[in-house]
């Protein structure tokens, strides 16, 4: 079965929006901002291991995955890494942090 993007996406770009309504603690408008920079990022969409579509997003530094199940987001995350692009990242995978803090602690 092939897996229709637009069925998947719409629901994570929903779900962002509605988010605007429960900001309390973050600036509405940088929430907003960023909010709106996931929405509309490029968007890969494949089937999920187990149920659902598996939605990635990428936009220059920022990331973000989501899961959709039966059209309705049932797990969203996204970030930015801290570095600007063409620098370092703060962003890394635990096996690479966890070497290099080894690493370290050695001397």
């Amino acid at each position: 079965m092939a897996v229709d993007e637009a069925d998947s996406v719409a629901p994570v770009a929903s779900a962002l929006r509605s988010l605007e309504a429960r900001l309390t603690r973050v600036g509405r408008d940088g929430a907003r901002a960023f909010l709106e920079r996931v929405a509309s990022a490029q968007a890969e969409v494949a089937r999920a291991v187990g149920l659902g579509d598996d939605v990635r997003v990428e936009d220059g530094n920022l990331v973000g995955e989501a899961l959709v199940v039966e059209g309705r987001v049932v797990r969203l995350s996204a970030l930015v890494a801290a570095g600007a692009a063409g620098e370092a990242s703060h962003v890394e995978r635990s096996s690479v942090r966890a070497g290099r803090l080894a690493r370290r602690s050695r001397g």
